[in-house]
């Protein structure tokens, strides 16, 4: 009796063969001449780098992704019904040929070879091994190849009924399907609301859920708000004069829902995340409308103004700052972060030095949830008081581009400024800030910049200007100033007393 095959099956990015070995009545003398013939010498290119092996009782497929459930490397008969053993490489894409050959006792051997095709990185295949009663006990083992060189092999040991059971190991936990993670994300994203004093609607933005009732947000949503109003999925609204807890240095501030329904258990991720975890997050739209995305963590990194930071690429837009970063098991990793200084509300260079990747900051939930973190509850009057308010930007229709220089080449109309960006050092003798306006409304009076600090207090500041657009009118205003000391400044451009423009620089040694 020779050998079959039983149920081989293909799965995207993962092949599975199952070999069964004829119960009591294996021809041993063809398996031990196989197994006395040596091994063919390997030479050409060496196998892939073997990423994991793991063996078990059983496995699962979820969105393509094999998963052994319970993963241990002894095994029991009659109790268990088969081995399942799972390989998974680093290869290039292309075809490959794989074989899975078992070997026991006394020369028992059985192999099973399939070809597959992969378009990304990731090789991976399963072979099962279906236990009888009359099963060789003993140790065994399974030695893969890819295109006939030796790729990995895995020890494993099966024990007769007269053996001790074997305790169970604990389930393995499972990524969440594309689906349920979606909808998960989507559960743990509250809606935050700011009013101002005569009860209009200053902001709004998403929020994180974190364990129980706190909901974590972007402290610029709450800028320059009186009242605010939480609103969890599926639940009221819930009106808030206070803060549980806030930094307006990292850009986060906690919100504790007080009463209503019984805590959610298990939201915060228990370790962690590291460059290459799945995550997903949501965008929000000014409607209010939430999309969820799904992308992976990119990097780790240290924030200028104190704590860690994730990279991810799970968040599309820059509406998202506040909403949850979960991970494929999900729970809550982090939330997405807004700019480096309060007031920012989009993905700063500061931050990101290739927009054109969406790769967004990521508050760890670690930072935002820890004991050190709660204390008394903070009124929000209290933190306009503390001046940790900035004002709005009400005046931006007036301004066509805006930003700041190493100097302004004066030329009459080419008038311009050179080498523009955002971060400069000390060497450099000055900072000059410009602004193109292109007048909607006509103005007359005056216009100033101001220099900032992290905490909102002016560090330099211009003598006023005097300025009259007229409806259409193009025109250039500069200022230069010397270059500050090294540190995260917020600049204002203002029209009389409002603001028309804000942005924000670094300077280094």
């Amino acid at each position: 009796m020779g050998r079959r095959i039983v149920n081989v099956l293909i799965v995207p990015g993962v092949r599975r063969a199952a070999v069964g070995l004829a119960a009591g009545c294996l021809v041993f003398g063809v398996a031990r001449a196989a197994a006395q013939q040596p091994a063919p010498a390997q030479s050409g290119p060496a196998a892939p780098p073997i990423v994991s092996v793991m063996s078990g009782p059983s496995g699962e497929t979820r969105d393509g992704r094999f998963y052994i459930l319970a993963p241990r490397t002894r095994f029991r008969v009659p109790d268990d019904a088969a081995i399942v053993v799972y390989f998974e490489w680093a290869a290039k894409p292309g075809d490959y040929t794989l074989t899975g050959t078992w070997r026991g006792p006394g020369g028992v051997s059985s192999s099973n070879e399939f070809r597959h095709s992969i378009r990304d990185r990731r090789l991976a295949a399963y072979w099962q091994l279906p236990l009888s009663a009359t099963m060789p006990t003993g140790d065994w083992s399974i030695e893969a190849r890819i295109d006939g060189v030796v790729a990995g092999t895995h020890e494993f040991q099966i024990v007769g009924p007269e053996a001790a059971p074997i305790a169970a190991a604990p389930a393995r936990r499972l990524p969440l399907e594309r689906r349920e993670a979606f909808a998960r994300t989507l559960s743990l994203t509250a809606k935050v609301e700011a009013f101002g004093d005569d009860g209009s609607r200053l902001d709004a933005g998403p929020g994180t859920l974190l364990e129980g009732r706190t909901v974590a947000a972007s402290f610029a949503v709450i800028n320059n708000a009186t009242r605010l109003r939480v609103t969890l999925p599926g639940a009221a609204p819930v009106e808030l004069s206070d803060v549980a807890a806030f930094n307006h240095r990292q850009g986060w501030v906690l919100l504790e829902l007080p009463g209503g329904d019984a805590p959610r258990e298990g939201v915060v991720a228990r370790e962690s995340a590291q460059a290459g975890d799945a995550c997903y997050s949501v965008s929000a739209s000014k409607e209010g409308t939430l999309a969820v995305q799904a992308g992976e963590v990119v990097g780790t990194g240290t924030h200028p103004l104190g704590g860690g930071r994730l990279y991810a690429t799970c968040a599309p837009g820059t509406t998202s700052a506040g909403a949850p970063v979960v991970n494929e098991f999900g729970d809550v990793i982090g939330m997405i972060a807004s700019g480096s200084m309060p007031g920012i509300r989009e993905y700063a260079a500061l931050e990101v030095s290739d927009l054109s990747t969406l790769r967004v900051p990521v508050i760890p939930a670690g930072i935002l949830h820890t004991p050190a973190a709660r204390g008394p509850v903070t009124p929000l009057a209290t933190i306009a008081q503390r001046g940790l308010f900035v004002p709005p930007v009400t005046m931006e229709r007036q301004v066509v581009s805006a930003g700041f220089a190493t100097r302004i080449v004066r030329d009459g109309p080419a008038t311009r400024p050179l080498d523009q960006r955002y971060e400069f050092s000390r060497r450099d003798p000055a900072v000059a800030t410009f602004v193109n306006w292109l007048a909607v409304d006509r103005f007359k009076g005056t216009a100033s910049l101001r220099v900032y600090d992290i905490d909102n207090q002016v560090t330099a500041q211009s003598t006023p200007v005097k300025l009259t657009l007229r409806k259409g009118d193009l025109k250039m205003t500069s200022w230069e100033l010397p270059t500050p000391g090294p540190g995260i400044y917020r600049v204002d451009i203002l029209l009389g007393a409002d603001v028309a423009w804000r942005g924000h620089l670094r300077v280094v040694e």
